[in-house]
């Protein structure tokens, strides 16, 4: 079974995502939230900002605090387990 919905990145530098779903309700918003797993994957990719509409009226809104970029190379070898720049001689 798929789901027809409209996915876009939105805002001058696209960190801005927008589920459009007819189906979408209070409750699905608020289970997605609870469930953590999709605002963190989204904060993971660097949106700022999580929508969720209903294409008529309702929307609902989340903030989201993705990692700043200054340091991402030293974020991604940590994660990997190497913890610090590989160093050449």
């Amino acid at each position: 079974m798929g789901i027809d919905s409209r996915v876009r990145a939105t805002g001058q530098y696209k960190d801005s995502f927008v589920l459009t779903w007819i189906l979408v309700s209070r409750v699905i918003v608020h289970q997605l939230g609870k469930d953590g797993e999709l605002l963190k994957s989204l904060q993971d990719m660097g949106f700022k900002k999580a929508s969720f509409k209903d294409g008529y009226s309702e929307s609902w809104n989340y903030s989201l605090h993705p990692e700043s970029e200054n340091n991402i190379g030293g974020q991604v070898l940590e994660k990997m387990g190497i913890g610090k720049p590989l160093v050449l001689k």
